[in-house]
């Protein structure tokens, strides 16, 4: 079973790593010759809504017992982090959301979606 976990591994490295490695060296030589002020002006742009973002969500949220806005832009940013990367990652973003806002002792909310009640 080692061996054929050692062998998946070698094949998976040969055939799907490597060839990244190569296709990223060929972007990086396109890329060199680019301006970078679109790239900084890209960056900031997406740092100002990501902060619009947080504001929002700090906004819409109950001011007795809200977080810190830090810690909303986090929770947010930690969202967006899973709907990039896991697959189905805006369930697990809104589950995700709605256990940090609540705190783990807190019970879930009923569903309006139209599920059936246990």
């Amino acid at each position: 079973m080692r061996v054929l976990a050692l062998a998946a591994l070698a094949l998976l490295l040969r055939f799907v790593v490597i060839p990244q490695f190569v296709d990223a060296g060929h972007d990086l030589h396109a890329i060199q010759h680019l301006s970078p002020w679109p790239l900084l002006l890209g960056l900031v742009l997406e740092l100002a809504s990501l902060a619009a973002y947080g504001a929002l969500t700090f906004t819409v949220l109950d001011p007795r017992d809200r977080p810190t806005f830090g810690t909303v832009t986090r929770v947010d940013l930690a969202g967006v982090a899973t709907t990039n990367v896991v697959p189905a990652g805006e369930r697990s973003r809104s589950r995700c959301a709605t256990g940090c806002w609540r705190g783990p002792a807190a019970r879930p909310a009923p569903s309006s979606a139209g599920s059936p009640s246990r």
